[in-house]
This record gives C-alpha cells, sequence and structure tokens, in this order.
C-alpha cells in the first residue's frame, strides 16, 4: 500500500521536484522599478532533493551591484494543507530575515508559485512573489516579484539558466 507522500512522488506535486534537481549557470537580472533592468550578471545554481524528495534546495550565487551574493530556498508541497510552501534567505534582499511563503494559486506549468511578504520601512507591506519552473527540460527560471501596496506585481529578480 503507497502512502500519500508516495503516491505525491510518483504522480503529483512531489513528482516535480526531480526535474528541477542539477547544476545551472545563467543570467541574473535586477530591477528595482518596474520595467527599468538595473544590472545584468552571471548565475550559478545548485539544486538538490533534501529529506528523502520530500523537498527542493536551491543554492545560488551571483553579483549584485557589486556585492557577492549567495541565497538559499527550500520549496515543498504541504500534503496536509494541498499547496507549496518554502523559506529563503540571501544576503542581499533579506538582511537577517527568513521569508517563509504559501502558495499564491497562480498556476506555473512545470513549476510552482509562492507568495511572502517584506516590511516597507514605513509600517507596512509589499508582497514577495517567487516562482520556480521548468523552461522546458534543460532550463530554469527562478524569478521574484515586488508587489506594492495596491498596485499590480512586477519583476525584480529573474535567474534564467541552463543545465550545465
Amino acid at each position: 500500500m503507497s502512502t500519500k507522500f508516495e503516491l505525491s512522488q510518483s504522480e503529483g506535486a512531489h513528482s516535480l521536484l526531480p526535474r528541477l534537481t542539477g547544476e545551472w549557470a545563467g543570467s541574473a537580472r535586477l530591477w528595482f522599478e518596474r520595467d527599468e533592468l538595473v544590472e545584468e550578471n552571471k548565475v550559478r545554481s545548485s539544486t538538490s532533493l533534501i529529506l528523502f524528495g520530500r523537498f527542493l534546495r536551491i543554492e545560488y550565487h551571483t553579483r549584485t551591484q557589486e556585492f557577492e551574493t549567495d541565497g538559499l530556498g527550500i520549496y515543498g508541497f504541504d500534503l496536509h494543507l494541498g499547496q507549496w510552501t518554502g523559506a529563503w534567505v540571501d544576503n542581499y534582499h533579506n538582511g537577517t530575515s527568513i521569508m517563509n511563503s504559501v502558495n499564491d494559486g497562480k498556476e506555473v506549468p512545470d513549476g510552482f508559485s509562492v507568495l511572502g511578504r517584506y516590511p516597507d520601512g514605513q509600517g507596512g507591506y509589499w508582497g514577495w512573489r517567487s516562482e520556480l519552473r521548468l523552461a522546458g527540460p534543460d532550463n530554469l527560471i527562478y524569478a521574484h516579484f515586488n508587489i506594492p501596496p495596491g498596485e499590480p506585481e512586477y519583476i525584480a529578480v529573474e535567474y534564467a539558466m541552463g543545465r550545465v
């Protein structure tokens, strides 16, 4: 008899995770304002399954405004809640915070999307949507979107990578 997790690994949400694993390299693009690309740099990333396929770990290294930038995300599908969840940290955007995120209802073919938030420094919060998806068998997109209060989202960070 298969467990709920084993079924998810074979035909459910967890069956996606092994397809997202590997060594990746490509371009890192950064926007601070809507439609205003600030810079483009190289990025390297490694993705792997952890805890017996329950979660995906993505680690990356790039440069952001002359700073060496390292980041780490851990994502998985919560079978009890029926949604994607994640935690993300880096040494540029997050400071000393861990951003926790949950599924935002967006359908992402060959991937998933989660939504977190961060303080705006004025007593409010902005949304931060993270999306991880395959763009073909050998291309991975790890993108983050800013969501100002009461406004539509816009791309903030995009790592477009190919398998190495």
